[in-house]
């Protein structure tokens, strides 16, 4: 059972280090208080 953890997180790990893509999401703005539609329509906007 500890294998098959260790392996999971392995590739779960590999998956995040291979992403080209950054995203964020409203816990990464807790004080904005906006929703990920709200958060997503934004960053749009500013890029």
């Amino acid at each position: 059972m500890a294998k098959n953890y260790i392996s999971t997180l392995k590739f779960i790990i590999l998956q995040c280090i291979k992403s080209d893509e950054i995203g964020f999401s409203p816990s990464d703005f807790p004080d904005a208080g906006l929703s990920q539609s709200e958060l997503d329509e934004f960053i749009n906007n500013i890029t």
